[in-house]
């Protein structure tokens, strides 16, 4: 609002054209305020909306992702086995350990439940290089149960047919 002081009758006039102008401009500035104000509202809600959305289509993609995660640990898995005749838990542990292939513990199962191999071949290929070693059957027998985690049907199997 514009306060005049000091203006004479000559200025009357002018005190009238620039109170009204003031007034006018503030209306406008009003106005242009809360535009301003409903436009920022409108903004955020439609971001809100994007956001929520973007969450909804998120988890729908995390969804649509589950098949091609546990493909990817069935593909670890498989490469364990063949590669490094790792046993059933070692592979598992491979698989979400954080010095390993960092998987989800669903993933890993997943890929443990659905992987086609044979542990007590693994394990006597294991025992195998053991034996190359210079380690004895005793020795090859407690390395696969307590190191690499052989179940102990599979580490006799892999001792007594070595």
């Amino acid at each position: 609002m514009g306060i005049v002081v000091g203006v004479s009758k000559k200025d009357d006039k002018e005190t009238t054209k620039a109170t009204s102008t003031t007034a006018s401009t503030t209306a406008e500035s009003t106005t242009e305020s809360t535009t301003a104000t409903t436009s920022t509202t409108k903004e955020q809600s439609t971001q809100a909306q994007s956001t929520t959305e973007g969450t909804t289509a998120e988890t729908t993609e995390s969804e649509d992702d589950k098949e091609s995660r546990f493909n990817y640990a069935l593909e670890k898995a498989r490469s364990l086995s063949d590669l490094m005749h790792l046993s059933k838990q070692g592979i598992y542990n491979e698989l979400v350990s954080p010095g390993g292939e960092k998987l989800k513990a669903d993933a890993a199962q997943y890929a443990i439940d659905h992987l086609k191999t044979n542990y007590k071949a693994n394990a006597l290929t294991k025992a195998q290089e053991y034996s190359m070693d210079g380690l004895d059957e005793d020795e090859i027998y407690n390395k696969l149960v307590n190191e690499d985690l052989f179940t102990e049907s599979e580490a006799d199997y892999a001792v007594s047919h070595m």
